[in-house]
């Protein structure tokens, strides 16, 4: 017959077992249910406060802060000298090559030349006005003092005149001397009076004449003066535009990295005489310049460690540069701002690969117990 279950119905039925504990779990299903209920709480808490992670590759270049510059040519010719290599140090406003200005140089000496003749005729004009105006003064002074004495003999015989008409005044009236005397003598007194008014007028126009004399001449002084003033400034002008072409000065305090152009050759206007990386000492602000996909660059957030092994080294051997992100741009990175930083097409056509990249910056977190000061 097929097997039954037996019947406890009677034992647990019965009144006498009322008073014993029914059990329903193990020891050990608690345990289970305990280290269960553990992994839950542990998955709880990593899924708040724990992270995977998130390793993003890419290239990029080891600069100093502020990236890498040219310095271009700021005009067209031959390049006569340059007085810098790779790896020399140059300061801001040094000058760092000269360019050939034939044409400039030809202006300069004309001008030189015609300011030399100009102070000649200057210095002849001054000499020539000085004798003019001291012969003209003497003159004058000549004119005045003769006008002056007939001024003052005119009033001698003016009194003369007088009396003597007061005389034949008096004859007339009593009929001694004819009046047609008397009115000759009246006559000469008016003649007298004007001559002495015409004295006086002609001493105020000496006067007048001297001075406008002596301004025109000192009119013609200074625009002598003025014209050779002109042509000061415009030497000046000159120069200083030969100075500003010829000469090419770095704007930055940096290392050369490359020279793209040796002495003897012809420069045209904007083009490259070097690149240079920015410098405030050796080893100090060194940083990199990262770049990942688009797609890599929006999981990298400022703060994040950053692992730099250069290509110069074996990653095996050395290991990496330790360093921490300071920057990440929130756009892809154009060709433009790659150039900006990178100033090398070369370089630009390579770190894009044919994509625009985001651009991240890291510094290099220091160890002074290094050779090369970062830590490792």
């Amino acid at each position: 017959m097929p097997p039954t279950r037996p019947d406890h119905s009677d034992e647990y039925g019965s009144v006498e077992h009322l008073d014993r504990l029914l059990q329903v779990t193990r020891p050990r299903g608690w345990l289970a249910l305990f280290a269960l209920g553990l992994l839950i709480l542990a998955a709880l808490f990593w899924g708040v406060f724990g992270s995977v992670p998130t390793l993003v590759k890419g290239r990029g270049v080891l600069i100093k802060t502020g990236g890498v510059f040219e310095v271009v040519a700021m005009s067209s010719g031959r390049l006569d000298q340059l007085t810098v290599d790779v790896d020399d140090i140059i300061e801001q406003g040094q000058v760092i090559a000269r360019i050939a200005q034939p044409e400039l140089e030809t202006g300069i000496k004309n001008s030189a030349a015609a300011i030399a003749e100009l102070e000649e005729e200057d210095q002849a004009l001054q000499r020539f006005t000085e004798r003019e105006l001291e012969l003209h003064r003497q003159h004058a002074a000549g004119s005045r003092v003769q006008l002056e004495n007939v001024v003052k003999y005119s009033r001698q015989r003016l009194q003369w005149l007088r009396e003597r008409a007061a005389d034949q005044q008096q004859l007339a009236d009593r009929g001694l001397i004819t009046r047609q005397r008397l009115l000759d003598t009246r006559g000469e007194i008016n003649a007298v009076l004007e001559q002495i008014e015409s004295s006086r007028n002609q001493i105020k126009a000496v006067a007048v004449q001297s001075v406008q004399f002596e301004e025109d001449k000192r009119r013609a002084l200074q625009q002598s003066e003025l014209n050779l003033a002109q042509r000061r400034r415009e030497l000046e002008r000159q120069r200083l535009e030969f100075k500003e072409r010829s000469e090419v000065v770095s704007p930055y305090t940096g290392r050369v990295l490359e020279v793209g152009i040796d002495e003897g050759n012809r420069v045209e206007l904007g083009e490259r005489i070097l690149r240079l990386e920015l410098t405030e000492g050796v080893g100090e602000k060194l940083e990199a310049a990262l770049f990942v996909s688009p797609g890599s660059g929006k999981r990298v957030t400022p703060g994040m460690a950053v692992h730099i092994a250069p290509s110069t080294v074996k990653e095996e051997e050395y290991g990496y540069i330790l360093g921490r992100v300071t920057y990440v741009a929130s756009f892809p990175s154009s060709r433009q701002a790659m150039m900006r930083v990178l100033q090398n097409e070369e370089q630009v056509a390579s770190l894009s690969a044919g994509r625009a990249p985001i651009q991240i910056y890291a510094e290099l977190i220091k160890d002074p117990g290094t050779f090369s000061g970062f830590k490792w």
